[in-house]
């Protein structure tokens, strides 16, 4: 196979694994020769290759067995433990890579030109730049239309379950914890609904109580793994939040844009 831009399908594949496994992503531009809008660029070609290539199949083993090896090829030098640090200096979070937004803001036409895969963190950066600054909720709807607060309040659940349901009814606001269970049947996630109703009855009558925080998260974890399961992309993408969230932002696209 020829490369694209000067990088070949096994260093997009390592490359790719390696991002999501917490490598900075600077390192791999460096790395490969490449700036930031060039790689998405590539990235995109590569899977529009794999889309339209007459041996799908073979190409999708080659690409599953080179994932198992992702420090291999021009990523060779790379180490486990410098991984780790760069996913401890963010939090423990992998590094999104986004197209810049416009300057004018976002537009219809700008999105159509990124993968749909790609929304979902464009309109939460765009809304994030929005509310910059911003302290409270009461505040952030006086600049969110409806559509962009439904979408803020889901985005803030998805979010917070990387520790779990204690840690979202602890940290976010009275309002949006309200108002999340009527965003959530409104997009149509009755599984993610129904987890919350049961994760607040707990949180409330725990805190009713005055239980400490430790056995309340103990009592919450069953609830926790129930909600990381179906929220699993790699097992059925289609019950992921974010699946369902994007269908809502479809049917709903103009009011995300300018």
């Amino acid at each position: 196979m020829e490369k694209i831009n000067n990088v070949s399908f096994e260093d997009w594949v390592c490359a790719n694994e390696l991002l999501f496994k917490g490598l900075h992503p600077q390192k791999v531009f460096d790395i490969l020769g490449v700036d930031k809008s060039t790689w998405l660029e590539t990235d995109k070609l590569w899977k529009k290759f794999g889309e339209d290539t007459d041996d799908e199949i073979a190409l999708i083993v080659k690409r599953h067995e080179i994932e198992k090896t992702p420090m291999s090829y021009s990523f060779s030098h790379i180490t486990q433990a410098e991984i780790e640090a760069d996913l401890e200096a963010n939090g423990g979070f992998r590094y999104f890579i986004e197209a810049d937004l416009p300057q004018e803001g976002l537009t219809l036409a700008f999105l159509k030109e990124q993968d749909e895969d790609d929304w979902i963190d464009l309109i939460e950066k765009n809304i994030k730049s929005k509310i910059d600054g911003i302290e409270t909720v009461e505040e952030e709807l006086q600049i969110l239309n409806e559509q962009e607060y439904l979408f803020y309040s889901v985005m803030c659940l998805e979010m917070d379950m990387s520790w779990g349901f204690l840690d979202y009814f602890n940290s976010r606001s009275k309002l949006l914890i309200k108002d999340i269970e009527n965003h959530l049947e409104i997009i149509g996630a009755k599984k993610y609904l129904d987890l919350i109703k049961k994760a607040k009855s707990i949180y409330e009558k725990y805190k009713e109580l005055g239980k400490d925080d430790e056995e309340l998260e103990e009592k919450l974890s069953k609830l926790d793994d129930k909600y990381y399961k179906i929220d699993d992309y790699g097992i059925d993408e289609k019950k992921s939040l974010k699946n369902i969230l994007l269908k809502y932002v479809k049917k709903n696209i103009k009011a995300f844009v300018i």
